[in-house]
């Protein structure tokens, strides 16, 4: 008896946990990933093959980029995007997209997240994304750029998927303690 009130303890600290605090994960982006930029002054455009990571948090209805950088590896001018904060709701299966924009509508929401592009310092809005990902697994994304001034770049397309999902040690760490804590108040009361 005992021991099951320690599981059904146990299950509702990990449910008030999820509930209560955002999941830090990472977005790691596979190989087979790209970005297409039109440059409007060179008159050229450019698909480059991305790799890197993004930093992200979960809570129950949105994904929250904190950053990244990803590399990119093409014969354009450019060579590393930075991915700057931004908010993403999703729908509690992993299922994310932005707050509704359109690719090219006007006023796209700040909440968006954004890239800065490293050689030539074009930046722009992640204006229209939507894609999956589930913790631990696959993580897919795609949309549309918004470039700030659009006169100068387009980013016009990206299609980004990883390998995985990571959520950082320090939460498996925290859980991992949890339990442990559990374990030691059971002794004790026999």
């Amino acid at each position: 008896m005992r021991f099951l009130m320690l599981n059904l303890t146990a299950s509702a600290l990990l449910i008030f946990a999820s509930a209560a605090h955002a999941s830090p994960v990472e977005f790691v982006i596979g190989t087979s990933s790209t970005v297409d930029v039109t440059y409007f002054g060179l008159g050229s455009s450019y698909s480059y093959s991305v790799t890197g990571s993004i930093s992200a948090e979960v809570t129950d209805t949105s994904v929250i980029i904190i950053g990244g950088t990803l590399d990119l590896v093409g014969s354009g001018p450019d060579s590393s995007m930075t991915i700057t904060g931004g908010e993403l709701s999703h729908d509690g299966a992993g299922f994310f997209w932005d707050f509704g924009q359109g690719p090219f509508d006007a006023g796209v929401p700040t909440e968006n997240p954004g890239y800065i592009l490293d050689s030539t310092g074009f930046t722009g809005t992640l204006g229209d994304m939507f894609g999956n990902f589930s913790l631990g697994g696959f993580f897919g994304g795609e949309g549309f750029g918004l470039a700030d001034d659009g006169s100068t770049h387009s980013m016009s397309s990206f299609f980004w998927n990883g390998d995985a999902v990571v959520v950082p040690v320090p939460t498996a760490v925290w859980l991992f303690g949890s339990a442990l804590a559990g374990l030691g108040l059971l002794r004790r009361r026999r």
